[in-house]
């Protein structure tokens, strides 16, 4: 990892708005007077500062191209807002509720004028276009950190005091046909796959979710500052740098439900990237606290995620890198596992907040169902007694495997046996038993998810919409009733309810080589507020504001619905080298050895306690 060689820090600071703009004024300088002295400490010595006039949208997109031009490879960056949010009308169909988020530049009104169009607010696509530019500039070696101390912040990047924001969506006249029309022209294009190349990792804190107003609080000394500028300022003063930027914003977290608990802060982004440094911090599995009971705690986990009844966990301090064992953590048990939540026994009275919890697997129960596997011929002794090792749920057979494993050219590799396409493979000379075991562990989690149906058969549905990059139809190819692709070729998606309930929707992409990806959320996407902007109405279909690039390897794909009637957010435990980072034990059931996959569409059995539903769209990326 190439060191950082530079520390740069964009304030913009927008307090005393223009009276004919229609916003009142709020206390941002002091955000800077509060924020200013804690980057100086931590190094950042090439500091701009826009305040008021000089923050219009005009100034702040130079300020943005100066700065680029001072930035090299390998520098770190911060860009600290402290103004106004407002939402405003999309003007490229790229949002999932037909409004952008946007900075309230200087001299941006705060109601719809005839003719305005949002050229002084600066959208979210416009700082996100900056952003990637100064992304490439630092590079993969560099990052950059935006705090956004704003109302409507919570996707900016594509109290009793007084609100930053707290105005009505600016939007023309028949905005509401306009927001119904959601078939945009898709210029938010992702591939089904993939990474961002030589692009900086991103961080966004934002003071409250898109939804949400920002209330200012007070400072130690009785001042009127930011919420986000408060916590930060704090935060930064409690961890260590050698810490992540998920354990800055567990601090973050803290302080501001202490100081305005009616609002949600968010966090986006490469979260376990060392502070102000270039080092990945190890940040082991966790779930999150969804309520804190007398005798019993909920979290924001379930089967889908590997969590089954009898399953043993560890209640640690938020923040933790991995399950404590110095005396700090709380044993537990899974006493109940829904699809999405799960309700832990715990061995002694959990007290506090929940945000001040995080909670780790630390013994996954399998129950009784075994993967059935094959041994090629001339295997070592050696990788019987690892396989072995690995689980009790593993069983030989001769005939009609699930996977074969075997050694070949230096390399332990498990083969899919329906089709054999090696799934994953260990180098022998690296590898061992525990390795060996998290690669059948990732297997059978994919092999739960493809196989997994829920709910009713005619419900929920996907649907691709065949397009060129720019989102205009163009004509499916279609074989043996499955839709064929090719790399480089595009399309969109639509989801299709035509049952009687409203849902809250997820979308995984199981590729052929058994990876998975996040699509919605996307993999940036990382709170429940980010997945409350997911749902689909009873009896309706909506098509989505991103345009999907295909790319390798090659086979059949699936993508994978997953729908409840309460928001639930799957992405953080897909991201970073798939699900078996994240959910740390194999989601193995009944269902698991159904042999139903020969559907298309949302057919599916019930499983337990259908509190979610499922669909899936199975197609072919050839050559």
């Amino acid at each position: 990892m190439v060191k950082a060689q530079h520390k740069h820090a964009l304030l913009i600071a927008i307090a005393n708005y223009p009276d004919e703009s229609g916003w009142g004024d709020i206390s941002s300088d002091k955000d800077i007077d509060l924020i200013k002295p804690v980057y100086l400490k931590q190094g950042f010595n090439d500091m701009q500062i826009l305040r008021d006039e000089d923050a219009n949208k005009d100034g702040i997109m130079d300020a943005f191209k100066k700065l680029r031009q001072r930035c090299k490879p390998g520098d770190v960056v911060i860009i600290h807002y402290s103004g106004h949010g407002q939402q405003i009308a999309d003007d490229n169909g790229d949002e999932p509720d037909g409004l952008d988020e946007a900075f309230v530049a200087y001299g941006a009104p705060s109601e719809y004028m005839n003719g305005y169009a949002g050229e002084k607010h600066l959208r979210d696509d416009e700082l996100g276009h900056m952003l990637d530019e100064l992304r490439m500039k630092v590079g993969k070696n560099g990052h950059i950190l935006v705090l956004a101390d704003a109302c409507h912040s919570g996707t900016i990047s594509r109290g009793m005091g007084k609100k930053r924001g707290g105005k009505a969506p600016l939007v023309p006249p028949g905005f509401e046909s306009l927001k119904k029309q959601e078939d945009g022209p898709g210029y938010d294009i992702q591939k089904t796959r993939g990474s961002f190349g030589e692009l900086a990792p991103i961080i966004l804190f934002s003071a409250s979710s898109f939804d949400e107003e920002n209330t200012e609080t007070f400072d130690d000394n009785g001042v009127a500052v930011g919420s986000l500028s408060y916590a930060m300022a704090k935060g930064l003063s409690n961890c260590k740098t050698s810490e992540s930027y998920r354990t800055l914003f567990s601090q973050v977290l803290n302080i501001m439900n202490e100081k305005v608990p009616q609002q949600t802060p968010m966090i986006e982004g490469d979260l376990d990237i060392q502070i102000f440094g270039g080092n990945i911090v190890r940040q082991l599995p966790y779930f999150a606290v969804k309520e804190i009971e007398t005798d019993k705690i909920t979290i924001h986990a379930g089967t889908l995620l590997g969590i089954t009844e009898g399953s043993k966990m560890m209640i640690c301090p938020s923040g933790s890198l991995s399950s404590c064992d110095n005396g700090t953590g709380i044993s537990a048990q899974v006493i109940k596992a829904g699809a999405h939540t799960s309700v832990l026994k715990p061995q002694k009275t959990v007290k506090g907040k929940t945000s001040e919890y995080w909670v780790f697997l630390t013994e996954p129960h399998m129950g009784s169902v075994s993967i059935k596997y094959k041994l090629a011929q001339n295997n070592s002794i050696q990788l019987k007694t690892w396989i072995d090792e690995a689980s009790a749920n593993l069983k030989e057979v001769k005939q009609n495997p699930d996977i074969i494993i075997t050694e070949q050219n230096g390399y332990l590799k498990i083969i899919r046996a329906a089709d054999g396409r090696v799934t994953d493979s260990l180098e022998q000379q690296r590898a061992s038993a525990d390795q060996l075991k998290q690669k059948l562990i990732s297997y059978a989690q994919c092999k739960y998810l493809r196989e997994l149906k829920a709910g009713n058969a005619s419900s929920l549905s996907l649907e691709f919409l065949p397009c060129n990059a720019e989102g205009k139809a163009v004509d499916a190819r279609i074989e043996n009733n499955m839709m064929v692709v090719k790399p480089g070729e595009y399309a969109k998606i639509k989801v299709i309810n035509k049952g009687t309930q409203r849902y809250y929707f997820n979308i995984i992409d199981i590729q052929p080589d058994g990876k998975i990806n996040p699509i919605i959320p996307a993999a940036q996407e990382l709170t429940l507020k980010h997945a409350e902007q997911y749902l689909i109405e009873a009896e309706s279909e909506k098509v989505l504001p991103i345009t999907l690039e295909f790319a390798p390897p090659f086979g059949k794909e699936v993508f994978k619905l997953f729908a409840s009637v309460e928001p639930f957010n799957l992405t953080p435990y897909f991201v970073h080298g798939g699900i078996q980072t994240r959910g740390a034990g194999a989601p193995l059931e009944k269902i698991f050895i159904k042999n139903n996959l020969n559907t298309r569409g949302a057919s599916a059995s019930k499983s337990g306690d259908n509190e979610f539903q499922t669909g899936e769209l199975i197609f072919k990326i050839d050559k």
